[in-house]
């Protein structure tokens, strides 16, 4: 569930705007009612994820972790900021 949690969370598909709840992944794995949060750390902790910094896609350090979905959304960003610093 730690593992599952910590590539959902980079991929957006848990937390604010998530379209899953943490509820429904511990149902799926037929674990008690809980967050995976706690049990998630020492995983983080060895990617070398700071434990205060807001969990995205680029905090995981590969993009291996992250779904085609959000490896767009992150080209895109990367690309409209830099037609932003073009136009000055």
């Amino acid at each position: 569930a730690a593992v599952a949690w910590i590539v959902g969370r980079a991929n957006g598909v848990f937390g604010w705007g998530g379209r899953v709840q943490i509820k429904e992944l511990m149902d799926a794995l037929g674990l008690p009612p809980g967050s995976p949060s706690q049990r998630a750390q020492p995983f983080l902790d060895a990617l070398g994820v700071d434990r205060y910094q807001r969990l995205d896609g680029q905090s995981l350090g590969t993009p291996d972790l992250l779904t085609s979905v959000t490896r767009q959304r992150l080209m895109e960003t990367r690309d409209r900021l830099r037609g932003l610093d073009e136009q000055d």
